[in-house]
């Protein structure tokens, strides 16, 4: 759609450009016809009164600058459609790319296009593209509530981990976890569409519905013969999670009387118990514990799930935290080596292509754009794909 619109837009501004133009050109005819006219006066060859030049130049003038001040307006208001939106985060100006963590209170998100986001409960989410219908916002952990405002082209798309939710216009919440990579999507107004993981076809969720979804690993445990069925039926999963579930998804700092506790448990946790501990470091923003834990997950644990789980947020750190670009995309690119069918493929390719973009490096920015397009068509990062292999420059 937006192609489409993009092909539009010149051929419109020519259009416009043509007209502006006729009307100049009907009165700088018509000025040259006064001044024939009164030099014909002045020498004699017709009455003076036959034109009243001085009335009929200022009406000319007149024509001229309003042909030029329509055309000024038509052309800004034509420009204006296509510009980027913008966005404040609180009261200060963001910028594409811009990493926001909530901690004690909740961050306002306000777009030029009416749309708010509330990033809650020590939630964390990057800006990671400003366009004229839209945007795209990438939670990283935690929850947002969002009013997207509806308009005959709005285009916003929210991703967490492997997901996205497509957005026209609606009111809703999100939480992301993503330890258990569990999200939950509650509709209060309108409808979204969410993609990625087993969800296979896009699964529409309209106001009043809540979905919950899960990309983590099925684990199928053996249960002995003998082992009895449970008396009762378990109660109903929520259908949104509870402030109290939210915080837990969410951990705060440390204190520091608990770090000798949080060392000694690193030094003998598995694989899986370590992860947790370098994102609950993460998620509270100790990045520099987070990323020793991660370099410490990927030194005792070579070749396993975490480890791969590992390369990836190194690269998100680095991308977000640090804008480092190159060793984002390094990292990126580990991650896809070593669990090439992950569940982050898709966020791991879209992150590679935007690393090797940013840190300008062409050559690797057009194989990554070639092979996400050929996976991911329709993705959160096509458009981008498609700008590099059009040549843009960052």
């Amino acid at each position: 759609m937006n192609r489409d619109r993009s092909a539009k837009e010149p051929a419109q501004l020519r259009a416009l450009g043509a007209r502006a133009s006729a009307s100049l050109e009907s009165a700088r005819e018509a000025f040259g016809a006064a001044e024939r006219v009164r030099a014909r006066i002045l020498r004699g060859d017709l009455p003076r009164d036959a034109l009243r030049v001085e009335r009929f130049r200022p009406r000319l003038a007149v024509v001229a600058a309003a042909a030029l001040v329509a055309f000024t307006v038509l052309v800004s208001l034509q420009f204006a459609s296509v510009r980027p939106l913008t966005f404040h985060a609180s009261l200060v100006t963001g910028h594409e790319g811009d990493f926001i963590a909530a901690s004690a209170a909740p961050v306002p998100l306000t777009f030029s296009d009416g749309t708010s986001l509330r990033v809650l409960d020590s939630a964390q989410v990057r800006v990671a593209e400003l366009r004229s219908d839209g945007a795209r916002v990438v939670l990283e952990h935690g929850r947002i509530e969002a009013h997207v405002i509806h308009r005959s082209d709005t285009r916003w798309t929210i991703n967490a981990g492997p997901f996205e939710v497509r957005v026209t216009g609606t009111r809703f919440a999100l939480d992301w976890d993503a330890s258990s990579q569990a999200m939950v999507v509650t509709l209060v107004e309108g409808a979204v569409e969410v993609s990625g993981c087993r969800l296979g076809e896009a699964r529409r969720v309209a106001a009043g519905e809540t979905l919950r979804v899960s990309c983590a690993p099925v684990v199928v445990a053996e249960v002995p013969p003998s082992a009895a069925l449970p008396k009762e039926t378990p109660p109903p999963a929520p259908t949104a999670l509870s402030p109290a579930e939210r915080r837990t998804v969410a951990p705060t700092k440390p204190d520091k009387a608990e770090l000798p506790r949080i060392e000694r448990a690193r030094g003998t946790a598995d694989a899986d118990s370590l992860l947790k501990l370098a994102n609950d470091a993460r998620y509270s923003g100790d990045f520099v514990a987070a990323r020793e834990r991660f370099t410490d997950l990927r030194g005792r644990f070579p070749a396993s799930a975490p480890a791969a789980l590992a390369a990836f947020e190194l690269g998100r750190m680095a991308f977000d935290v640090d804008a480092d670009y190159r060793t984002a995309g390094d990292w990126f690119d580990r991650y896809l080596n070593e669990a090439p069918r992950g569940g982050l493929t898709r966020e791991a390719q879209g992150r590679l292509l935007e690393a090797r973009f940013r840190s300008k490096d062409a050559d690797r920015a057009l194989r990554a754009a070639a092979k996400y397009l050929l996976a991911y068509p329709e993705g959160p990062h096509a458009r981008l794909a498609r700008r590099v292999l059009d040549g843009e420059a960052p």
